[in-house]
């Protein structure tokens, strides 16, 4: 069962997660947004200075996103009745083989939940109050995503490693 992707696929989206909250603040920290009127604006980002860390971004982010579908595409050999598609509506996470995985994935959605349940209030009255520029807001929402995963991951860890 360790070595069932469905498993670790909580960590797969919260690697995603932080290189795209990554990329969001190169991004925002070197960009360079400029209105003309209400209608226009320019937008340019200035990579000269951080040429480097651009690249390393670009390696991590194919680097990972191929090892993702290598091992996506082994799954889906190994397992065949068990197929995952990275496009499927459905999380590929949840566990419903039989009733102790229902459970711990009951359990799991439970946890997300109440998590969701306290911390967007809280992220919507920070955003209201504080000066909050849209790059942090958006690197928030991340950080909200990356938790549910984080959560989800550590529950279902516990049943799978009791196993």
């Amino acid at each position: 069962m360790k070595s069932d992707m469905r498993v670790t696929f909580p960590l797969w989206m919260m690697c995603f997660i932080l290189l795209i909250a990554m990329s969001i603040y190169l991004i925002g920290t070197t960009a360079l947004i400029e209105g003309h009127g209400a209608d226009e604006f320019t937008f340019s980002i200035s990579m000269e200075s951080n040429l480097t860390l651009f690249a390393i971004l670009l390696v991590l982010i194919w680097g990972t996103l191929i090892s993702f579908i290598i091992k996506l595409l082994k799954h889906n050999r190994i397992y065949p009745d068990k197929k995952l598609s990275p496009l499927y509506l459905k999380p590929p996470e949840y566990l419903e083989d039989d009733e102790l995985f229902q459970q711990s994935t009951g359990h799991a959605t439970k946890k997300v939940y109440t998590f969701f349940v306290t911390a967007i209030p809280i992220l919507a009255v920070l955003y209201l109050v504080l000066p909050i520029g849209k790059m942090w807001m958006v690197i928030g929402i991340l950080l909200l995503g990356f938790m549910q995963y984080l959560i989800y991951y550590l529950e279902i860890r516990k049943y799978v490693t009791e196993e």
